[in-house]
């Protein structure tokens, strides 16, 4: 979208469906979820290089919303996770609040999550119910050095994902 916003948050309550929400080279500190809206938009970081969203929000740095499928995309983007206790995503991929809800599905490119605190679960992706649609992962990295509990991709009930040329550490 064309113009500056002071948040992420504010940028996608400012969008419609297929926006491109360009983040530039940014770092984005979030204390709460990024809440993707019910349509589908790109968040891309620049073309050469990412943005950093790093977020101590607890359960999940990025949740997408009940029911959306994979035309919502994430490119060129770091998610550095912060949370200090409990159990933190990367991106919560379906169900409005956890345990409940419909499944969702999204794409993401060149996407990289870091998580290296110890005493906290991390996941990457975390998939939860069926939305009727597969997730697409491209060139994707999760980083959890450091980290005691780490998953790449982890789906509950969730449909089949495509993973292509991704690397968990």
């Amino acid at each position: 979208r064309d113009g500056d916003y002071a948040s992420v948050e504010a940028a996608l309550a400012d969008s419609t469906a297929y926006s491109v929400i360009s983040l530039g080279g940014e770092t984005f500190v979030q204390s709460a979820p990024v809440v993707m809206p019910s349509h589908p938009v790109l968040i891309e970081g620049p073309k050469s290089g990412y943005a950093v969203i790093r977020s101590d929000a607890e359960v999940g740095a990025v949740k997408l919303t009940d029911g959306q499928d994979a035309q919502t995309m994430f490119r060129n983007l770091i998610v550095d996770l912060r949370a200090r206790k409990s159990f933190q995503a990367g991106f919560w991929v379906g169900g409005g609040t956890p345990w409940t809800g419909r499944g969702a599905a999204a794409t993401f490119e060149n996407v990289r999550v870091r998580a290296n605190y110890p005493g906290v679960e991390h996941y990457g992706w975390l998939f939860y119910r069926d939305g009727g649609c597969s997730s697409i992962l491209r060139k994707c990295v999760m980083n959890a050095a450091g980290s005691t509990w780490a998953y790449g991709v982890s789906s509950f009930n969730a449909a089949s994902n495509v993973i292509e040329d991704c690397a968990f550490l």
